[in-house]
């Protein structure tokens, strides 16, 4: 995250009523995939903003997947439909799906099994689910350059940890933070997160 978004968040969080800090801290977490940035983003929402995310999903192109739930806090997966299934159907990252036991094109068949996967991770029954890095659509050498080096010796770390390519890399976070900046700036405007959804 820039310093000038860091700046600002910090300031209306100080400052802030809780509805205005739930509201920024959603749009934080969710810009790059409302401004159609990324096709897909994964993070944890309490029982209200869950509630805020399903109506946003409604009024938008935007879907909605609880991964995880346990005592009010929810691992929520916002995506870009034909996005998603794109990046998943490339020949990479389904060569890479059904090395991880995941079968079949269906996004509700391929949320089953990755549902399954965290909920055995956060009962401490397997190993954290490396392959949610496809579901992410980051670059494919960096989810094998991940998992080859058990998450060390990367280049950079970032929105995801980077093996091959730093350069290319770099501009895509600058991209990224320069979007979180933009979607900031709107809401602070006055528009709401669904004005902010393209």
């Amino acid at each position: 995250m820039s310093d000038t978004i860091k700046a600002k968040t910090v300031r209306l969080f100080r400052n802030g009523n809780e509805d205005i800090k739930m509201q920024l801290g959603l749009l934080i977490k969710s810009a790059l995939v409302l401004k159609g940035c990324k096709q897909s983003g994964m993070f944890f929402a309490k029982d209200y903003e869950l509630s805020i995310l399903a109506d946003l999903a409604l009024r938008t192109k935007l879907c909605l997947s609880v991964l995880y739930s346990k005592k009010g806090r929810h691992l929520v997966f916002i995506y870009r439909k034909d996005g998603l299934l794109d990046y998943l159907g490339s020949d990479g990252a389904a060569v890479l799906l059904r090395r991880y036991g995941y079968e079949g094109e269906r996004l509700e068949n391929l949320f089953s099994r990755l549902r399954k996967r965290m909920s055995d991770f956060y009962n401490r029954d397997g190993e954290f689910p490396h392959e949610i890095g496809l579901f992410l659509c980051y670059p494919l050498c960096d989810i094998q350059g991940f998992v080859k080096n058990g998450g060390k010796n990367f280049l950079f770390s970032g929105y995801w940890k980077v093996y091959d390519d730093l350069e290319a890399n770099l501009k895509i976070f600058e991209i990224f933070d320069r979007v979180k900046e933009e979607a900031v700036d709107e809401w602070l405007a006055g528009r709401t997160l669904y004005e902010i959804a393209v």
